[in-house]
């Protein structure tokens, strides 16, 4: 709207403060756009980034296939973990 000066003023609508106006924000309620680097929380995955849902996801890390993720493995080499036979 004009403000006394007849100068056009409004204020910026940035829900989730990530500097990228609302009305062009991919993901405006999430910080950042599809394809940004985020942290899910999930110390099991690695290379989190926003998808296309605005969703913070990773991919799990597994290297021995044992369904233990390799930051809780004991023996993330080895399939199965302490006290396993």
């Amino acid at each position: 709207m004009l403000d006394a000066n007849c100068q056009c003023a409004g204020t910026f609508q940035d829900a989730d403060g990530d500097g990228i106006c609302d009305v062009i924000d991919e993901c405006p309620n999430t910080p950042g756009e599809a394809g940004s680097p985020c942290d899910d929380g999930d110390p099991c995955t690695t290379g989190d980034m926003l998808d296309a849902a605005c969703q913070c996801t990773g991919l799990f890390q597994d290297a021995d296939g044992d369904g233990i993720c390799d930051a809780l493995d004991g023996c993330p080499g080895i399939t199965g973990t302490v006290g396993t036979p």
